[in-house]
């Protein structure tokens, strides 16, 4: 049977210096930044360094994220391989929130809700979406994609795909690993922060967490004994957005403690 190597990769920065940081949804598609565009670049050269190549590039229907993807794979030996747009990507619909910022948020009355999400990713009634119904579209692709692996020929090997997206969306993959969303909540590391990236495997039984929130200048992390533990992945909650443009330390694999500091600010 064969497995599935799954790199999840925040797109970059879309905020210039000195801009104001808003909140962007799934309704809100600003391009990426300059540094978020030297990001990318930096990813897929990372990506080139190391020999990892995937055979499948999936991005989110949102600029920010198509963008990222093209210039990862330009920037990597990869640069034949069409990034394909996923819908099921796409950031989570802050609904009133999108396109605010902080301070606008608390001023209309929603600080308690913002600071609960923002710090322990407690889902806001103001969302124009369900957090089922993200939960849903963003691990129905992972188990889909795990499918996929599984059902190909004796002897091809893992196949690797990279996914781009947001810091809301991504964090509902660590819940593919049971307890492991609950665990970083908790820690408050759940979060990815724009460029960044993390790793997870499924070895044809479990799912499993080899990083979380490395910064583009390093390579995926294999995975390591203290990472292929826990039972059988089931359907999980999570919740979440990320924090833009904010510098967080790249937490160590799975089952080590982090400590490095959370992401702040709009997420998108």
């Amino acid at each position: 049977m064969s497995s599935l190597d799954l790199v999840v990769l925040r797109h970059g920065d879309t905020f210039e210096p000195g801009a104001p940081v808003t909140w962007v949804g799934r309704r809100e598609d600003p391009p990426l930044a300059r540094r978020g565009r030297a990001q990318a670049e930096t990813f897929g050269r990372t990506l080139a360094a190391a020999g990892w190549a995937p055979e499948r590039v999936l991005v989110s229907a949102l600029e920010r994220s198509r963008r990222h993807g093209a210039l990862v794979c330009e920037a990597a030996p990869f640069r034949a391989i069409q990034p394909e747009i996923e819908p099921r990507l796409d950031e989570i619909d802050y609904g009133p929130w999108g396109g605010l910022t902080s301070a606008e948020i608390e001023a209309r009355g929603d600080g308690p809700a913002l600071a609960l999400w923002s710090d322990e990713a407690l889902w806001p009634a103001a969302f124009a979406e369900s957090e089922g119904d993200v939960r849903a579209r963003v691990q129905g692709l992972a188990h889909e994609l795990a499918a996929a692996a599984a059902t190909r020929p004796a002897g091809s090997g893992t196949q690797r795909v990279l996914l781009v997206s947001s810091n809301g969306v991504m964090r509902y993959l660590l819940d593919l690993v049971p307890g492991e969303l609950e665990r970083r909540r908790a820690e408050r590391t759940f979060k990815v922060a724009t460029g960044r990236h993390g790793r997870l495997a499924f070895d044809g039984a479990r799912w499993h967490l080899a990083a979380w929130n490395l910064p583009p200048e390093s390579p995926p992390r294999e995975r390591s004994s203290d990472t292929l533990t826990g039972p059988k992945a089931t359907g999980s909650k999570t919740t979440g957005p990320k924090a833009n443009g904010s510098k967080t330390t790249g937490p160590k694999a799975t089952g080590s403690k982090t400590t490095g500091p959370k992401a702040t600010g709009p997420e998108n």
